[in-house]
């Protein structure tokens, strides 16, 4: 980085000048220009180009401030505004299949465990059947299914649990 000549010297701004131009804390400024090299000094301070820290000085305030985003602060025409517009994004997306709604999900699972309930409910007959299985074998099929049927219950149970857990939290 060497001493600059007056031409170039215009160019390139201070975290004091900076922080005026943006409109912004000295500090805020020092933080998110972190990264970025100097282009040069000038009285022994770190000088910018704007067109290096530009990108960074101008991030959106929802980047930055997380309170921004919310809605509930918002005046209540933004606030309508905000609300019908994630509206249309969510049916945008249930169109799509980026969503699907719960009920659907909800069913689709009801009859895979149906019909998976119905495969187990004659896996004994069809050993028994095909396989020509003795009686006592025929019992024990129908205990071990009967032991993995509530093993799954468990497991989906605790899934659940887990589930309604986090969207408490």
């Amino acid at each position: 980085m060497g001493t600059l000549s007056k031409r170039e010297d215009a160019d390139l701004f201070s975290i004091n000048r900076l922080s005026s131009l943006f409109g912004l804390d000295r500090a805020t400024v020092t933080k998110r220009i972190a990264k970025v090299s100097p282009a040069g000094q000038r009285g022994g301070y770190d000088v910018y180009t704007v067109r290096d820290v530009a990108p960074h000085l101008v991030e959106r305030a929802a980047q930055s401030d997380p309170d921004a985003i919310d809605p509930d602060k918002f005046i209540p025409r933004d606030r309508l505004d905000h609300y019908r517009a994630e509206r249309e994004r969510l049916k945008l997306q249930a169109e799509q299949r980026d969503v699907v709604p719960a009920a659907e999900v909800d069913r689709v699972i009801a009859a895979a465990f149906k019909s998976l309930s119905g495969s187990l409910d004659m896996l004994p007959d069809v050993l028994e059947r095909e396989c020509g299985l003795s009686v006592d074998a025929v019992q024990q099929c129908i205990t071990a299914v009967d032991r993995a049927r509530q093993a799954l219950y468990d497991q989906l149970l605790e899934l659940c649990d887990a589930l309604g857990a986090e969207d408490i939290a």
